[in-house]
């Protein structure tokens, strides 16, 4: 966890010793969540020069440092938020961001190493996905708040229910939730789908009945940039199911997927880039359509 930082910070490849198949498995969660954060940032900069190291807080556990070509990382090594004056960013504890010229271009939260110092019970707000989730600045789009993105790429209900265990013990004020494009609906399997949804959600609420459960629409895909067995009218039925599901179970359901579509229900490509995952235009109609159940 706090090597996760160090590596991110200075633009590190981490270095992992898996001993076997069983230690895999025991830490596959951890693995995996540190793959996400660290190597994208070593891809980044990692042949780039540093230019500069600083301590930014008087404590020195928040540090930053700067690389050729306009990348600045800054990462908090304690418990508590702290406020990036310069770039107006709530850097939360354990947290980093990256920014490419002055945007972020990344930005995350160690969750082993919160839940290890005992912070942000009943105070966090996370957000639980794939790809899609990971693609979301949610701490910058949220300064308010402190945010977790735990979206890992590729990530299914299964894997995310693999994983739920981290979560229970940050014991979030809030979740959202938007998983499933993963597991490939079609007709055939759509009640296979809703099943471990429910599965999925039960689990959450048994585990955490004081944390308000949001469960997002599964977005659509765009059948002309995305080349896919997926089947639209599949995903339309799931989040039928999910949202009479959520009613009785007192889960909220969002649904978001109609400010998403085109006049062919599909996708709509001013919000894609590849038919599947969200551009920036994506992200800031997702955050127009949630930002209330955020903020209040």
């Amino acid at each position: 966890h706090i090597k996760d930082l160090l590596n991110i910070l200075y633009g590190n490849m981490p270095l992992w010793a898996i001993r076997d198949w069983n230690h895999w498995k025991e830490y596959e969660a951890r693995f995996i969540e540190s793959y996400n954060n660290v190597c994208p940032v070593f891809e980044k900069v990692g042949y780039s020069e540093m230019l500069s190291h600083k301590f930014v807080s008087d404590d020195k556990f928040v540090q930053e440092t700067v690389f050729f070509g306009g990348v600045t990382i800054c990462v908090n090594f304690g418990g508590s938020d702290f406020m990036l004056q310069d770039k107006k960013y709530l850097l939360p504890g354990f947290g980093f961001v990256v920014f490419d010229n002055g945007n972020v271009w990344k930005e995350g939260v160690c969750s082993r190493a919160m839940v290890e110092g005992d912070q942000g019970s009943n105070k966090s707000i996370v957000f639980l996905g794939d790809s899609i989730t990971v693609g979301g600045h949610w701490q910058a789009y949220f300064t308010n708040s402190k945010v977790i993105n735990m979206g890992i790429n590729g990530d299914t209900l299964r894997g995310l229910s693999k994983r739920l265990s981290t979560v229970f013990k940050i014991e979030p004020k809030k979740i959202f939730i938007m998983i499933g494009i993963n597991n490939h609906p079609t007709i055939r399997n759509v009640m296979g789908i809703v099943k471990e949804y429910r599965f999925f959600l039960d689990k959450i609420s048994k585990n955490l009945p004081d944390t308000e459960i949001f469960v997002q629409s599964i977005l659509p895909v765009n059948y002309e940039l995305f080349n896919t067995s997926i089947e639209n009218n599949a995903i339309k039925e799931v989040n039928a199911h999910l949202a009479k599901y959520c009613s009785d179970k007192k889960v909220v359901f969002v649904d978001i997927s109609a400010g998403f579509m085109d006049e062919k229900k599909q996708l709509d490509k001013k919000y894609t880039h590849d038919g599947l995952h969200l551009n920036s235009e994506g992200y800031k109609l997702w955050v127009n359509l949630i930002q209330d159940l955020v903020k209040k």
